[in-house]
């Protein structure tokens, strides 16, 4: 019985895992769905061949007797209708006798194996798989599901059988599009580097033989993400795909060509924030570079501190941040006063910082409160802020601006032989990002792609997201407000943009400044 054969590669690498997660996908045609339909063989074929050992033999099976179950899970039923279409043209070639139950939606093989087909449109569907034992469970477009869905079928996951209880597998593809991108982006993409397997020790509930949960142990999951892209399905045709989208937006270039986990189409700045241009590597900031700070201040959500270095032409530059859940005032102002004397932005003599910036208004709040307020708790520490302008529509505005906005390069030049115009009015180091329990990560790098539009009012970000970093940095651009001073000069016209560069490195603190390293 030959069911599929995997190209060499991703397909491959995937299918030959042996941990219990495995994550296989990124951009679209990367061949998925035909290689998660036929991922469950590799039981069937355990489970087939087990009938031909001797009956005197520990793992032999009597023909039928298989308890191996899996199931294949699409979001709705008309996607999965179109996968089992596709399944009625091979199944039965690939093993005669083989029985459809039209009804469970399930198909059953000569070993006794059941392949069955599934779908979770609501929330709590998945409570219409509970007290099954599956062996190998299957996600397609897993950011279509919902996290409490994928942990909920998981723990179902289980097998008494000798053999099929050390195969349990679960198995996932998907496109970076959908509900579900940012806890599938936490638990499979930033956990490791890709085509890398991982050890994850968790907590997962124990049952007895009455499906009741009779308490809790932790144990150790391998896990893997392959990467996938139209190169890695040699059935697809890559020039015509490539075609086909290049005339959609950047974010869904980025997503269904590239795989790209940061371009989220739909994102509040889905098309002005590219990570490749505005989440750079780490460099010396220069010593004549202004340097300030600004903080958006939560205790059961997060606190965002974010520190900024401004070069020649106004661009910001954070070369630090740190998004922190349950700190008090005065542990934050600890927390900052820990970084910024190792960092030699502490002023030992006077105890204070060296820095200052804005932070939200609302910190200086006193009323219903009896004491200091949060932001005179952190100056008495040593920490001290001014109030930041606070409005959401100017913030935005000035954010898209800083994002779209473009300044020459001290050193590399195009083929006009003029300097490039590649330097963002604002960008962050990678490494501004917190690890985050849990959640793996979080901070500007993190959320900033990802942060959604408000439905009501779309000029704005949605505050019940995961906001603070935002605030953070928009606290930051108002405080710099981008005036029009570029508009004295084209900016193709060298001489004035180099005019326009020193005026603005003269009225800067310290005068020129520099570009060391920073591609």
């Amino acid at each position: 019985m030959i069911a599929f054969r995997p190209h060499p590669g991703a397909q491959q690498r995937f299918m030959s895992f042996d941990g219990r997660y495995a994550l296989y996908g990124g951009a679209a045609f990367g061949g998925k769905t035909e290689v998660l339909r036929f991922d469950p063989f590799r039981q069937i074929l355990i489970e087939t061949s087990r009938q031909e050992l001797p009956e005197d033999h520990p793992h032999f099976l009597p023909r039928g007797a298989s308890t191996g179950r899996s199931i294949f899970f699409r979001r709705t039923m008309p996607e999965l209708r179109e996968v089992m279409d596709r399944c009625f043209a091979d199944f039965e070639a690939i093993a005669p006798g083989v029985d459809w139950s039209a009804v469970d939606k399930t198909w059953t093989f000569p070993c006794g194996y059941k392949y069955m087909f599934g779908q979770m449109e609501e929330e709590g569907d998945w409570r219409k798989y509970q007290g099954f034992q599956f062996s190998e469970v299957i996600f397609d477009e897993l950011t279509t599901f919902t996290e409490e869905q994928f942990d909920w079928i998981d723990s179902w996951l289980r097998s008494k059988d000798p053999v099929l209880k050390n195969m349990l597998y679960m198995r996932a593809g998907t496109n970076p599009v959908g509900i579900g991108v940012g806890w599938v982006k936490r638990r499979f993409v930033d956990i490791a580097p890709p085509n890398t397997p991982v050890i994850r020790r968790i907590k997962v509930k124990v049952y007895n033989d009455n499906h009741e949960v009779v308490g809790e142990e932790v144990v150790e999951r391998k896990q893997i993400f392959v990467p996938a892209k139209v190169q890695d399905n040699k059935s697809a045709d890559p020039v015509q795909y490539s075609a086909t989208l290049s005339s959609h937006s950047v974010a869904i270039r980025k997503q269904l060509l590239e795989g790209s986990w940061d371009h989220i189409h739909g994102a509040f700045f889905s098309e002005e924030l590219d990570p490749d241009v505005h989440f750079c590597k780490p460099f010396k900031i220069p010593s004549n570079w202004y340097k300030f700070r600004s903080g958006d201040y939560g205790y059961s959500a997060h606190s965002s501190i974010q520190w900024w270095a401004v070069d020649a032409d106004g661009n910001l530059v954070c070369y630090r941040s740190m998004t922190v859940r349950k700190h008090t005032a005065e542990m934050l102002a600890y927390r900052i006063k820990e970084v910024e004397m190792a960092a030699d932005e502490w002023d030992v003599e006077r105890g204070m910082s060296k820095l200052t910036g804005p932070l939200d208004s609302s910190c200086w709040a006193t009323t219903g409160t009896i004491g200091p307020s949060i932001a005179e708790t952190m100056q008495q520490i040593g920490v001290g802020w001014f109030k930041c302008t606070k409005d959401r529509h100017a913030a935005a505005d000035q954010m898209r601006q800083r994002l779209m906005k473009r300044s020459a390069h001290p050193t590399l030049l195009g083929k006009d032989k003029k300097p490039l115009m590649c330097v963002p009015g604002i960008r962050w180091f990678n490494t501004c990002w917190t690890a985050d329990g849990k959640n793996g990560r979080t901070g500007p790098v993190v959320t900033l792609p990802r942060l959604p539009a408000d439905k009501n009012d779309p000029d704005v970000p949605d505050t019940d997201a995961d906001d603070h970093d935002y605030d953070s940095a928009s606290y930051a651009c108002m405080s710099r407000p981008l005036k029009a001073e570029s508009a004295d000069a084209p900016l193709d016209d060298i001489d004035e943009l180099e005019r326009l560069r020193a005026k603005r490195s003269n009225n800067a603190r310290g005068g020129r400044m520099g570009y060391p390293g920073m591609w």
